[in-house]
C-alpha cells in the first residue's frame, strides 16, 4: 500500500507503516538538455523566484530578518501554502544545482560524537543554529533529531545493473534522452535467483560506512502501471525503481534511501495521504475524488519525512563550500513551522 502517489491515484484505506512503502517519489526535474526540460525551465523561472523567498522563511524568522507574526511572515507563508495546495511539486530541486547529501543521525557508524557534544553545548548556550551547523556540521531537523550530512556528489550508479534505451517518442517523458531500467535479475543461474542489492546498483562508500546494512537493501524494477518513480518498502527492505534518465534515477534513489535512514534513526516520516480524505470519499465521482486526492497528497508532502527526502535530492551536487554556506533548513521547500512531524522508534529492518 503506497503511502502517497504523484498522480492522484486512489489510495487504499489500510494503514500499516511497516507493510506499506515508506515513501513514494514524485517526478523530478528534467535534464536541461531535453526539450521538455527547456520548456519547464522557462515556465518555472517565476515559480522558482517565488518559492526561493518562501522556502527560506523559517530561517529568516529565526534570524530576526522577518519578525515572527509580522505581515511579511504571513504573506510569504501564504505564498508557499498556495503553491503546495495548487499541486505537489518537489520545489527544492529547482532551487539548487543538485543535492547536498544524505542526512545521517546519531546511530550511524561514522557519527562524530565529539562534534555532536559540541553542537549540543552550543545550543544550550543559545548559539544560532546556523553557527552550530557551520562549526560542527550538526543540525536539528523539524523532528528535533540531531543530524549531519554525508555528501552525495561523488555517488554513482553502476551501469551494469541497468538496461539502457533511448526514449524517442515526441510525447515521451524524456524524449530523445537516455532512459535506464533496472534489470529484472541478471544473476539467475540454474534457477538460483538472488536479489539485486543496493551496493551492486549504487556506489556510495561513505553512506555504506555510516550504515553498512543499507548495502543489503533489495533493488527491483517498479511493477508495471504504478506511475511512481520510486518507493521504499520497509517490510521487505526493498526499493523499487521506474525507468528514468540516469540523473533522475540517482536523485530518486537518494530520496528513497533517505526514507530507509529515517526508519533506522527514528526520524520524522510522512502521514499517509488517505488520512486527509473526507469519510465520504467512496461516494465521490472521479473528478471529485481527484481533487480530494490531490489535496491529500499536497498535505502529505508537507510532512517532515517527505520534506527531508526532497531536500536530499535538492542538495545532491553541493560541494563542501556550498554545503557550509547553506544550512539544510535554508533548502527545505516547506518552512519548519508548516511541517507536520510524526516519529516512530528507530528500527533495524
Amino acid at each position: 500500500m503506497p503511502i502517497g502517489t504523484s498522480d492522484g491515484k486512489q489510495y487504499t484505506d489500510e494503514i500499516d507503516m511497516l507493510r506499506a512503502p515508506f515513501g513514494v517519489s514524485a517526478p523530478v526535474e528534467l535534464p536541461q538538455g531535453t526539450l521538455q526540460g527547456q520548456v519547464l525551465k522557462k515556465q518555472g523561472d517565476k515559480l522558482i523566484d517565488t518559492v526561493s523567498g518562501a522556502a527560506t522563511l523559517a530561517h529568516d524568522v529565526m534570524s530576526g530578518e522577518v519578525p515572527s507574526g509580522s505581515l511579511q511572515e504571513i504573506e510569504r507563508a501564504t505564498q508557499l501554502a498556495g503553491l503546495m495546495v495548487a499541486g505537489p511539486a518537489p520545489v527544492a530541486k529547482s532551487m539548487a544545482d543538485g543535492t547536498l547529501g544524505s542526512f545521517a543521525g546519531v546511530r550511524s557508524a561514522t557519527a562524530d560524537v565529539v562534534k555532536l557534544q559540541e553542537a549540543q553545548n552550543m545550543k544550550a548556550n543559545a548559539v544560532h543554529p546556523d553557527d552550530v551547523w557551520k562549526h560542527t556540521g550538526w543540525f536539528q531537523g523539524a523532528d528535533n533529531r540531531w543530524k549531519y550530512e554525508i555528501p552525495d556528489q561523488k555517488a554513482t550508479l553502476n551501469p551494469k545493473a541497468f538496461d539502457m534505451t533511448i526514449e524517442t517518442s515526441p510525447e515521451g517523458y524524456l524524449a530523445g534522452s537516455d532512459k535506464w531500467t533496472m534489470k529484472t535479475n541478471p544473476r539467475d543461474f540454474f534457477g538460483d535467483k538472488k536479489p539485486i542489492r543496493l551496493n551492486e546498483v549504487f556506489e556510495h562508500p561513505e553512506l555504506f560506512k555510516a550504515y553498512p546494512d543499507l548495502a543489503k537493501i533489495k533493488i527491483e524494477p517498479m511493477p508495471p502501471g504504478t506511475g511512481y518513480l520510486g518507493l521504499y518498502s520497509p517490510s521487505t527492505n526493498t526499493i523499487s525503481l521506474n525507468s528514468a534518465h540516469p540523473d533522475q534515477m540517482k536523485s530518486v534513489l537518494l530520496h528513497e534511501i533517505q526514507h530507509a535512514v529515517q526508519l533506522r534513526e527514528g526520524f520524522g516520516f510522512a502521514e499517509p495521504p488517505q488520512m486527509f480524505r473526507p469519510s465520504d470519499h467512496p461516494n465521490m465521482n472521479a473528478e471529485e475524488l481527484k481533487v480530494v486526492n490531490d489535496k491529500a497528497f499536497s498535505k502529505y508532502q508537507r510532512y517532515a519525512g517527505e520534506v527531508e527526502s526532497r531536500n536530499v535530492q535538492a542538495r545532491m551536487h553541493f560541494g563542501e563550500l556550498r554545503r557550509q554556506l547553506n544550512p539544510p533548513v535554508t533548502t527545505e521547500d516547506v518552512p519548519r513551522f508548516m511541517q507536520g512531524v510524526i516519529q516512530h522508534p528507530a528500527m533495524n529492518p
